[in-house]
């Protein structure tokens, strides 16, 4: 038995750029110091998502010290977040189909 094909309506969706900075309260890089020292840092961040008539989509990529090397002293060094999130609607009910977020 085949399952006829069905398609998706775009219903909408947005898609930006942005220059951001993360700027830690004194606090709170004093208390984490010792074990996983946070650092005040600027971040690039692409970003978008998408709605359709049978699910939505959503996503994020960061590249955090976009100014400096890759091989900064720890906590300044260049690096990367990556999330996604997917949602398929199944009639009256909707299923997460994928999310993932690498550090």
């Amino acid at each position: 038995m085949a399952v006829p094909a069905t398609q998706a309506e775009f219903k909408g969706g947005f898609a930006d750029i942005g220059l951001h900075y993360l700027d830690w309260t004194s606090r709170t890089t004093h208390r984490t110091s010792e074990k996983s020292h946070k650092d005040d840092f600027a971040y690039l961040e692409l970003e978008g998502g998408a709605n359709f008539t049978r699910g939505e989509m959503y996503g994020f990529f960061d590249l955090e010290n976009p100014l400096n090397s890759r091989h900064d002293k720890p906590d300044s060094e260049q690096r990367y977040t990556f999330k996604n999130t997917n949602r398929i609607y199944l009639g009256d009910i909707s299923a997460r189909l994928w999310h993932l977020r690498l550090p």
